[in-house]
């Protein structure tokens, strides 16, 4: 009798520490699996929409996108003895806008009559290497994709740039830029110049070339 009692309690308490055992093995398997679980490699900001809309490009990269538009100049210099051939024509496409200069895609407005740009001298620009004026730019609402203007004078050496501080073309996206008149995009903006004589601006779409001739009138800087 005692030995079987002896031999059950014996069996009693070996499922006893059996059980025990298995419960804390299964116990230490469940909390392997949720730290395993819980433990992902976070995704860095930068490897999410790395090709988005909102992805700035790099200067390099947003110049490229114009250098198709780069096309030789259309116009060239006037012989000795001829006439600055300013543009004549002059149209209000947009009645909410002043007239515009020239028939291409992109027009000027804020030149006086006889094509004449009235510039002032340099003092009150911040970059004060260049006299300037202000000049209105409109985009017909039809063009689409890339508008670059460029300048230059036609009858000397003289530069012509844009905007203060000074930079060498004036870029705009068709397709973002909405103006402010709700009709022809208009884009304020400023011509800067350090010398009176014959100009050109060009403007380069994918559509084509045009060409605004005129007379820049002030002081040498």
């Amino acid at each position: 009798m005692r030995s079987v009692a002896g031999v059950g309690l014996v069996g009693t308490r070996w499922v006893g520490v059996t059980r025990a055992r298995a419960a804390t093995a299964a116990l230490l398997v469940l909390l392997c699996t949720a730290c395993t679980s819980g433990h992902e490699t976070p995704r860095r900001p930068g490897n999410i929409g790395a090709t988005s809309a909102t992805a700035k490009p790099s200067p390099s990269a947003e110049a490229d996108r114009y250098q198709i538009l780069r096309r030789p100049w259309a116009i060239a210099p006037p012989t000795a003895g001829e006439r600055c051939p300013v543009t004549r024509n002059r149209e209000q496409p947009d009645p909410r806008l002043a007239p515009l200069w020239g028939t291409g895609p992109a027009r000027p407005a804020g030149l006086a009559p006889g094509g004449v740009l009235d510039y002032r001298d340099a003092g009150n620009w911040r970059d004060n290497t260049w006299g300037g004026a202000k000049i209105l730019w409109a985009v017909d609402p039809t063009v689409t994709g890339l508008v670059l203007i460029r300048g230059k004078r036609l009858d000397g050496p003289d530069e012509l740039a844009f905007e203060d501080p000074a930079i060498p073309e004036l870029r705009i996206d068709a397709d973002k830029y909405q103006g402010l008149s709700g009709g022809w995009k208009d884009y304020p903006s400023f011509t800067r110049l350090r010398a009176p004589g014959c100009y050109v601006y060009q403007i380069d779409t994918a559509q084509g070339t045009s060409t605004i001739v005129f007379t820049a009138r002030g002081p040498r800087v």
